[in-house]
């Protein structure tokens, strides 16, 4: 599975920087250490073998504390339109997703998130997976409604939305920070630090950015994170399932 996704996102220009942290990630999570050599062999299609690899350090974090207006270079609206305003990411049209475009993350096995700062009648939450693209390919943990709602975990492929799993029972307060998690193929919703509800998806596999979602002209969300997961790591390989050390 992961040589077709490298070359995917070779064939699509993602920057070797990137691909390289990603090998290096994969080569931690599988061998407990930087791929050696003979690693590379079994981590990087053939054609693409002196790609190399390199050490997983990449943080993504915006707090928007910046004038009011665009969002700025590395982000891109990949679907109508948000801004900075009060210092908040915040939506200008009825349906948006922004992607952070200006780095990709080391792993498909990661993590974003963000504070929900108020609570109209729409969908809002971070996304992980995202294509490196304008297609409508991503994970995302939406908040939805009122602050005694629930919160939805969704696959988007070719902008085709399919909830994954049942409604997660939420209440929300100003602030609270809401998680989308990919691990292999466990998705799951994480609330101000803590784990609350997993699905299991296999349909997105190797997609490297993240970013937030809204379905309200009216959201606002602050404090953007996204991070590749730490720990042990489970990762498919040529049809086996393969368990290491991870960072």
């Amino acid at each position: 599975m992961r040589l077709s996704d490298y070359r995917r996102n070779k064939v699509g220009g993602l920057p070797l920087e990137m691909l390289q942290r990603w090998t290096g990630h994969d080569g931690l999570a599988l061998f407990g250490r930087m791929p050696t050599e003979v690693d590379l062999d079994l981590l990087l299609p053939p054609e693409f073998r002196p790609d190399g690899a390199r050490q997983p350090t990449t943080i993504i974090t915006d707090d928007f504390n910046r004038a009011d207006g665009e969002l700025g270079a590395n982000w891109t609206d990949d679907t109508g339109d948000a801004d900075i305003v009060s210092n908040q990411w915040d939506a200008t049209a009825v349906t948006v997703v922004s992607r952070y475009s200006g780095a990709s993350l080391s792993s498909v096995d990661h993590y974003a998130q963000a504070k929900i700062m108020n609570s109209p009648a729409g969908n809002a939450g971070p996304m992980a997976r995202k294509e490196a693209s304008g297609a409508l390919t991503y994970y995302v943990a939406l908040k939805n409604g009122s602050p005694t709602a629930v919160v939805q975990l969704y696959s988007r492929v070719a902008g085709t939305h399919t909830q994954l799993g049942a409604n997660i029972a939420d209440s929300w307060t100003s602030g609270d920070t809401y998680q989308v998690r990919c691990n292999v193929s466990t998705i799951s919703f994480w609330k101000n630090g803590s784990s609350v509800a997993d699905r299991t998806d296999t349909a997105i596999t190797g997609n490297l950015q993240t970013g937030l979602v809204s379905n309200d002209a009216a959201q606002a969300m602050d404090d953007f994170e996204a991070l590749e997961l730490t720990g042990a790591a489970t990762v498919k390989f040529r049809g086996l399932m393969l368990t290491g050390i991870g960072l």
